[in-house]
């Protein structure tokens, strides 16, 4: 198996200022950029939000900015180090987005 790093943005409320946190992750084969997110919540950190629901690529809610490019987490492969960064305009707490602006 190959170790990846993975670096997280983090953000732990709406209005607060974000910062990366790195994680060293086993890369089995097959693991999709999901995976490696429940990887990291199991083994190193259970505090990592992140959106996940049917996990087939139908919902969109896994939506991620991956190493600069928005994906579906559940359906993108991983395959090295990655950057992965809140993809919405409205965080709520690390990886976890919501719809609109909250007041």
């Amino acid at each position: 198996m190959k170790e990846i790093t993975v670096s997280v943005q983090r953000q732990p409320a709406p209005e607060a200022e974000t910062y990366n946190e790195t994680f060293q992750v086993e890369l089995k084969t097959g693991m999709s950029i999901l995976n490696v997110l429940d990887e990291i919540s199991t083994t190193c950190d259970s505090s990592l939000a992140y959106e996940a629901s049917c996990r087939r690529g139908i919902c969109s809610v896994c939506m991620v900015n991956v190493n600069g490019k928005i994906v579906k987490s559940c359906m993108e492969l991983a395959s090295g180090d990655l950057e992965l960064k809140n993809g919405s305009k409205f965080p709520i707490k690390d990886l976890a987005f919501g719809s609109k602006k909250r007041k």
